[in-house]
């Protein structure tokens, strides 16, 4: 699948926006977290350009493939789960790829699409790299992705 490489330098982040109050965010369980997160990567892709899971376990296999690291070393203390009363609704996830921080997913329950969580988990992200000095990540996105002008927003430019 063509993707779009795009980097962030981290001398130059943007503020975080609180969150709504019944979303709490925490660290990445590597094990409890594995199958919310698979099913909720299926449903945030669903119908989108970026979909290649045709089901909750297929995207259960991509959540452990990223946390195994088929993507490079799974970097923990830059990853990101958010959750509400229903569940878990969002998460970043991060490895290092090519020796560089690769935000590997960023996912959104689609009923919460477009409220800023996806940016208030990509900027804590990029906050946790930088503040273990790293100085740039990236990522890859389809082309036709909707979540392109939200990475452009945040400060990511095609690489």
């Amino acid at each position: 699948m063509k993707r779009i490489r795009m980097t962030h330098d981290l001398s130059n982040l943007a503020a975080l926006a609180p969150l709504a109050r019944e979303i709490t965010v925490r660290g990445v369980s590597h094990d409890d977290d594995r199958d919310a997160l698979g099913a909720l990567l299926y449903l945030a892709y669903l119908g989108g350009p970026d979909q290649e899971e045709n089901n909750p376990d297929e995207g259960r296999r991509e959540i452990d493939r990223t946390i195994d690291g088929a993507y490079g070393p799974f970097i923990a203390s830059a990853s990101f789960v958010a959750s509400d009363p229903e569940g878990v609704v969002g998460a970043s996830l991060v490895t290092r790829f090519e020796e560089l921080p690769l935000l590997a997913h960023l996912i959104v329950h689609p009923r919460i699409q477009r409220r800023g969580l996806g940016a208030a988990l990509a900027l804590r992200s990029l906050e946790a790299l930088a503040a273990h000095n790293e100085r740039v990540a990236r990522l890859a996105v389809h082309p036709e992705s909707p979540a392109r002008g939200l990475y452009a927003r945040l400060g990511f430019v095609e690489a």
